[in-house]
């Protein structure tokens, strides 16, 4: 084990933008938790969102919705990074039938990801260098991520998953995932850490639990001898997503 060493942490949030009004709107509850949280600064992450998303009454409930569309463009003044989850317009974007493979498969996927691409540079303006495949489902074929080459934008997926989409996830839960999953990772030396969360998980976006979740993941790192050290800068966040993206081709 080495010791001594800085570990980076990256927070990561999918499947968002929450889009219910008022206090009971998780994302705005995150984007409050990351400007204040135990660390003493303010954390930038990167939020996958969805773009088109509609739901079973055919409206858009997440980032075309006129919340989702004031949430990445609070996202981006905070300094945070907007990337692509689901650019699909349409009911059931994020189930397993219209992943990627899935969509590619249909001839969809570069026009799913040009929407929500279009959508960022509007909403958000930004322009999205970032994909994350739901489920992190990916085809054998290679034709995925030569769409996401084709499409300028570098696949990121995650070294700690927090399991808080899993059924009956509890604080707890989480708490004990990322704790056994960081320390695995401290063993093997492994410092740079992506850490997923869901910003519309209501065990995540409860108030006062995202901070509980940074204190975790930081007594994980210095139990195994390491610093735990936050990248606070847009851009040196932007440098190692680019080189994570890179070793993903």
């Amino acid at each position: 084990m080495l010791q001594n060493g800085k570990s980076r942490s990256h927070l990561t949030f999918d499947d968002g933008p929450d889009t219910r009004s008022g206090s009971a709107n998780g994302t705005e509850r995150i984007l409050h938790a990351l400007e204040n949280n135990p660390t003493g600064h303010a954390l930038n992450a990167v939020f996958f969102i969805q773009s088109h998303a509609k739901n079973d009454q055919n409206n858009y409930f997440r980032g075309m919705h006129s919340e989702g569309k004031r949430l990445v463009k609070k996202m981006t003044d905070a300094g945070h990074i907007v990337g692509v989850h689901t650019g699909m317009d349409g009911q059931n974007a994020h189930a397993e039938e219209n992943d990627h493979p899935h969509r590619y498969d249909a001839e969809e996927l570069m026009n799913d990801l040009n929407r929500a691409k279009d959508f960022i540079l509007r909403f958000a303006k930004q322009a999205a260098r970032y994909v994350r495949p739901p489920y992190g489902n990916m085809d054998d074929e290679g034709n995925v991520q030569r769409t996401y080459d084709e499409a300028a934008l570098y696949r990121i997926m995650w070294d700690v998953d927090s399991k808080d989409a899993r059924t009956n996830s509890t604080k707890e839960t989480i708490k004990t995932a990322l704790t056994e999953r960081i320390e695995e990772l401290m063993e093997r030396g492994d410092t740079k850490l992506v850490i997923l969360f869901h910003d519309t998980h209501p065990v995540t976006n409860k108030a006062g639990n995202l901070g509980e979740f940074i204190t975790t993941i930081t007594d994980a790192i210095e139990d195994k001898g390491h610093t735990p050290t936050w990248d606070l800068s847009t851009e040196r966040i932007r440098t190692i997503l680019d080189e994570y993206g890179e070793n993903a081709r």
